[in-house]
């Protein structure tokens, strides 16, 4: 075979007898990336799975990301940002960061093949993640759920998360959620 050059070979499949996920990766071999691509990625959003999450859903609120696909953006890359600006070992900072750049990503592509109409508005989320990223503390330090009962300023200030702004992402949102051909 190393006598065909390479690219005459053609494609090798490579056969498994697993019924999971495998790769020479260990980032599709992680049980946790499975988990991601079965439960968030794949899935098809219905009543009996509701896309929620309570402390997720709390930095949407304190970033002022909307809470559609678009607003998905501005706590990802909030977070993103801060566990890189906190860690020092970045090493421990790119495990901790593997989920949610994944997560982000799949926007990312999404909205550049599918919805570039409303490219700009991800920008602009993603920018506004990063700003406030740069501006705040390590705000998921934190037990959120005793932030709670706070009034929203009060919230964002004692967790350390400054510079935000309530972007309106509800229309940008509706045209990447397909709503028109629902």
């Amino acid at each position: 075979m190393d006598d065909i050059p390479y690219l005459a070979r053609g494609v090798a499949l490579l056969g498994t007898d697993s019924s999971v996920l495998i790769s020479s990766s260990k980032y599709l071999n992680d049980p946790r990336l499975r988990d991601w691509i079965a439960k968030i990625a794949l899935r098809r959003n219905g009543p009996d799975y509701p896309p929620a999450a309570e402390t997720h859903d709390f930095e949407h609120i304190l970033t002022g990301g909307g809470f559609n696909y678009m607003g998905e953006l501005i706590p990802y890359w909030f977070r993103l940002g801060t566990i890189d600006k906190f860690i020092a070992n970045k090493e421990l900072a790119g495990e901790m960061n593997a989920m949610g750049i994944l997560g982000t990503m799949r926007y990312v592509i999404r909205t550049v093949l599918h919805y570039p109409q409303v490219w700009g508005t991800a920008l602009q989320c993603m920018e506004q993640g990063m700003a406030i990223a740069r501006q705040s503390d390590a705000f998921w330090m934190a037990k959120m759920e005793d932030y709670w009962d706070l009034p929203l300023d009060q919230a964002r200030a004692a967790l350390g998360v400054r510079g935000t702004v309530d972007l309106d992402t509800h229309e940008a949102g509706a045209i990447w959620a397909d709503v028109e051909r629902a």
